[in-house]
């Protein structure tokens, strides 16, 4: 079958940097902004793995400042799959363009959540929480496994004791890849009708999750039914914050110091103060009001960079944006051919790489028609940048 096309565009929302014009270059030099959008063709084929794009190499090149004639010429043929960025008076950077690629295409029947790198076996684990759907994709050997269960899924993480705890219905449990047994470690939410959504680890082992309330109606759930709680390393369960609709996005910044936390549906990012030390948080405040933006669809799933930038999804915005958590500001804006973008992490070998996961649910026929590519697993690369290990349950 004859592989299809389409334009996705990457906009760099950073401050302006100088960049080396090679036509003008003797000339000028005017600061050229990066705002602009860049359009890349993105090939797909009709099976579920594609892998076309080739890897940039990443190096660095030493230009001397000097006077010359007026150049007319173009810039070097080699030099067309690169930005030049300029550094100090006499080294510029060169850094490769982003690209997105469909990793697996129309992966999830329901909904994509919990992306999770691990990096002992260079797999990226995720679900498929309305599809009730764990599913693993190998790294070296492209190989992707799916476990099939009976419940509504939040998340998955590998466990330092075996297996990965995930949550499951209102449980958090324990799933062995190998037999795929599921034991249960605890629940939660005994008397109110909500189930599991997303969750992650802070630098403790420490388990943070969330639930939301029940749909009564599509993509509607009961509101101010769900809670923030921490499972800790010694079995014990806290709540930490109740009246959320949606609990969604974890991140915590590099020094362990500031945690970041998503409630969707009012469609806020909060920031606060953390104590690794007790695995408690104060000083909640709310760093990027997504209402306020207006443009952007619902915060949903969030990562975090080595610079503690923070990426949040943008569900119905068909976006992932990089925010400055310190100042609230838009930094980048990478948008995808699917309008339910979920969540996101950093994983690859070098951890700079970006996977993002989507839904299909709740899509009207005209969106999917629109939309075909609703329901995959994307890749992004050239960002220049990278997160780090994630962490994994210690209890």
């Amino acid at each position: 079958m004859r592989p299809t096309s389409v334009n996705v565009q990457i906009r760099d929302m950073s401050p302006p940097r100088e960049l080396l014009n090679f036509d003008k270059m003797a000339e000028t030099k005017t600061a050229v902004p990066t705002g602009t959008p860049n359009t890349i063709e993105l090939s797909m084929n009709s099976d579920n793995l594609v892998s076309e794009s080739k890897p940039i190499e990443k190096e660095q090149m030493r230009v001397e400042p000097i006077n010359r004639p007026k150049r007319t010429t173009r810039e070097p043929a080699y030099l067309k799959d690169f930005n030049i960025v300029t550094g100090d008076k006499t080294r510029f950077n060169i850094i490769p363009k982003m690209s997105v690629e469909v990793l697996l295409k129309n992966v999830f029947t329901g909904t994509g959540e919990g992306p999770h790198w691990d990096e002992a076996t260079q797999t990226l684990f995720f679900i498929d929480n309305l599809g009730k759907k764990v599913v693993s994709w190998n790294y070296r050997t492209k190989e992707v496994q799916m476990i099939q269960l009976e419940k509504v899924l939040g998340f998955i993480i590998p466990r330092a004791k075996g297996g990965h705890v995930i949550g499951y219905g209102k449980t958090i449990s324990v799933i062995d890849w190998n037999s795929k047994n599921v034991s249960v470690i605890t629940e939660v939410d005994k008397t109110v009708d909500t189930r599991m959504n997303d969750g992650k680890c802070d630098a403790r082992g420490r388990l943070w999750f969330g639930t939301m309330g029940a749909d009564r109606l599509p993509e509607m759930p009961e509101k101010e039914q769900g809670s923030l709680y921490c499972l800790y390393t010694d079995g014990t369960v806290k709540k930490h914050m109740e009246k959320v609709t949606i609990s969604n996005g974890l991140a915590w910044s590099s020094d362990n110091k500031r945690m970041y936390y998503i409630d969707s549906i009012p469609g806020k990012v909060y920031g606060m103060d953390y104590d690794v030390e007790t695995g408690t948080f104060t000083n909640q405040k709310v760093i990027v009001d997504f209402k306020a933006l207006g443009t952007l669809g619902l915060p949903d799933g969030m990562t975090i960079d080595t610079e503690d930038k923070i990426w949040v999804a943008c569900y119905d915005g068909a976006k992932v944006v990089r925010f400055d958590p310190d100042t609230g500001k838009q930094l980048k804006c990478i948008d995808f051919p699917a309008k339910r973008i979920t969540s996101c992490c950093f994983g690859g070998p070098n951890y700079d790489e970006l996977f993002v996961t989507c839904g299909r649910s709740g899509a009207t026929e005209q969106e999917l028609k629109d939309l075909p590519l609703s329901g995959s697993l994307f890749r992004v690369t050239g960002l220049g940048l990278k997160g780090s290990k994630p962490n994994i349950f210690e209890g």
